[in-house]
């Protein structure tokens, strides 16, 4: 691979690509206190795909360290900017839901992106209970909601019982500020993406359809 690209994943272009690197600059240098001779460098660049051609930017920050000549780190972190679910772009025409959805779906996704884990256990169960707010499902609590949305056929038992593991997983982010795992998070994302699209997205794009 040419040494002025790397490959990183794109957030326009949904998947890992090509980057250009159109600007790097190192600031490093190294230390010694007698027992680690550490060797640390903070790397900048300025990347653009070469496939969208959208610009994002890098920090990479790596160290390696011995003891008595032996080699005891070797540790690399990269972080992007804009951060991105590689793989994962926000939903389409996100538009039709709710202006309160949009900002709450936005934030809960950047949550997510930038690995605030415990915000973003908060920020599915508050789409998921916005949604039974503004769909006036019956019930004096979300757990009696989620079955609510059931009653006004909104949701299948089987997409009640989905929600319901949801809502548990946001209790204890909230209550208990239990950060669940960035995998689980983006499942539960997956899950309430395609709650909003059911209920608000395709039921507005069919109104559009020949009568």
């Amino acid at each position: 691979m040419n040494s002025r690209t790397t490959w990183i994943g794109c957030a326009s272009c949904n998947q890992k690509t090509s980057h250009l690197i159109l600007f790097e600059v190192d600031d490093g240098g190294a230390s010694d206190d007698g027992m680690w001779d550490i060797d640390a460098e903070n790397r900048y660049s300025v990347v653009q795909c070469e496939g969208c051609k959208t610009y994002s930017f890098l920090h990479k920050h790596f160290y390696v360290g011995s003891e008595d000549g032996r080699e005891a780190i070797d540790v690399t972190d990269t972080v992007q900017y804009p951060r991105r679910i590689d793989g994962r772009q926000p939903i389409p025409h996100r538009g039709f839901l709710p202006i309160q959805l949009q900002r709450i779906y936005i934030e809960t996704r950047n949550a997510l992106c930038n690995d605030m884990n415990v915000l973003a256990g908060i920020g599915i169960r508050a789409l998921v209970e916005v949604v039974c707010k503004e769909r006036d499902a019956p019930g004096r609590n979300l757990q009696k909601k989620i079955d609510g949305l059931v009653q006004v056929e909104d949701l299948t038992p089987a997409g009640a019982t989905i929600l319901h593991n949801l809502r548990t997983m946001g209790n204890s982010a909230a209550h208990e500020v239990k950060a669940h795992t960035s995998k689980d998070l983006a499942t539960a994302f997956e899950v309430v993406e395609h709650l909003l699209i059911g209920i608000y997205i395709l039921p507005a794009k069919a109104s559009n359809l020949p009568k």
